[in-house]
């Protein structure tokens, strides 16, 4: 005997489904004044989508984007999130000189919105490091706060009870997602290498959160976050694949998810994995999003834009003396290239071990230099850990970090990264060894520098 309530159940189920990851188009128009750059930024869960800026701040763009819920906007060095659904129609001001105080909105969802921009400035105050490295206690008296701010700001804001809803659970998602984390993000930046977790520090609810949830996984930044710790702790232990999360994906019923998970494979696609053609058949054979699609393939092409041999992107940047240095200029030498940040622990790591290279080849025919990622707004920070280090080799700072034409042209979307370029500028290694790799010296001696 057919149940129908079951049927009826499985049909709304269905629905929300359809209504949560159809294509959905919305307008976003508005003007952030004293912006910077000439553009805004909009930015899912697939490749971002640009918006242009006009000189007096105003812009205004229709797109179809992937899926109703969640989204990222940036302009400039400000962010906050946007909640978009079919034929919303959004408008957006601020000054980016005090985005948070002067952002409004309106049109479709404007109190919603507004609430999201209040809850990214909450947010934005913490300190991270410091919140992590408090005790068990403290630190769980801290999430309550955080969640009852932003509760009592979601309720000021008289939401719609769909998104109320929806909130709710990210709230909660955002509750656990810290419960998972303090085990591991404590000792870590704490440096407590024997710390034991108190035995009645609550677990995260793993076991009660139905991960199979497309709804959410548009929605909701931290489900999307636990949903792929919660993947990575459950792939196939026996799988003969090198890449088991193509099995694991297939236990959701959301395509969305299924092609979001997936396309964290793509940052496989690189310089360095002689694989790369090989998963990225495999992936636009799965994957049904054009705009992720279109992320594998820019990855390809860097792939065979920068093979050794080709003639290495240029770059013209500032160094930490206040004038420029390009690629053209260093011609004649070999140039050994590291791309970081001040914010990049591994790359700090490898500080050290570049200072010996650079000694052990002092005088050669080679020039060591480094690149940083961080944000011009953070000139400062740079040249303070230049000095404090004492970094040797040319210093210079990107003119847009991980948006500048020679980070975008390498395909380089983690760091450190390595590379080696021959004295008349053609690739030698797009993804050369690190410093404290001991194939990196074996390489260099077998140079003739």
């Amino acid at each position: 005997m057919i149940n129908m309530k079951k049927v009826v159940l499985s049909m709304f189920l269905f629905l929300v489904g359809c209504l949560c990851e159809a294509k959905i188009t919305v307008t976003i128009s508005g003007k952030i004044t004293n912006l910077a750059t000439g553009e805004v930024m909009l930015s899912g869960a697939f490749g971002p989508d640009i918006i242009k800026v006009k000189p007096d701040g105003s812009f205004s763009q229709k797109l179809e984007l992937d899926y109703a819920g969640k989204y990222y906007f940036g302009a400039g060095d400000n962010a906050t999130f946007l909640y978009l659904r079919d034929k919303s129609n959004l408008v957006i001001s601020a000054d980016a000189k005090n985005f948070f105080k002067t952002v409004k909105f309106s049109g479709t969802d404007a109190s919603e919105n507004a609430y999201l921009a209040k809850k990214e400035e909450i947010t934005n105050a913490m300190d991270f490091k410091a919140f992590y490295s408090s005790d068990e206690k403290s630190y769980l008296n801290q999430i309550a706060k955080l969640k009852a701010d932003m509760t009592a700001a979601l309720a000021k804001s008289k939401p719609a009870k769909t998104f109320s809803e929806l909130e709710a659970r990210d709230l909660y998602y955002m509750e656990q997602s810290f419960l998972w984390n303090y085990p591991s993000y404590h000792p870590g930046i704490t440096k407590k290498e024997n710390f034991v977790l108190a035995t009645d520090f609550p677990k995260p609810e793993k076991d009660k959160i139905n991960f199979n949830n497309g709804t959410d996984y548009a929605f909701s930044m931290s489900f999307r976050e636990m949903t792929s710790r919660w993947v990575s702790e459950n792939l196939p232990k026996d799988s003969a694949d090198k890449y088991p999360v193509f099995e694991a994906v297939k236990q959701f019923d959301s395509p969305l998810m299924r092609d979001a998970i997936l396309s964290g494979l793509q940052y496989n696609i690189n310089a360095g994995n002689p694989d790369s053609k090989e998963l990225y058949d495999r992936l636009t054979a799965v994957v049904t999003s054009e705009k992720a699609k279109k992320d594998f393939d820019l990855k390809l092409a860097a792939i065979e834009r920068t093979k050794a041999g080709n003639a290495s992107p240029t770059f013209d940047y500032e160094n930490v003396g206040g004038t420029k240095t390009s690629l053209e200029s260093l011609r004649g030498k070999y140039v050994y290239i590291d791309v970081w940040a001040t914010w990049c622990g591994p790359c700090r790591e490898e500080i050290p071990h570049l200072q010996k290279m650079e000694m052990a080849y002092h005088g050669k025919k080679i020039e060591f230099v480094s690149i940083s990622a961080d944000k011009q707004k953070d000139r400062e920070k740079w040249k303070k850990m230049i000095a404090e280090k004492q970094m040797g080799g040319l210093q210079l700072l990107t003119d847009k970090d991980f948006d500048s034409e020679f980070i975008k042209a390498y395909a380089i979307d983690g760091i450190p990264r390595f590379i080696l370029i021959d004295p008349s500028g053609k690739i030698v290694n797009a993804d050369a060894p690190r410093p404290s790799d001991p194939e990196l010296a074996k390489l260099l001696d077998s140079l003739p520098l």
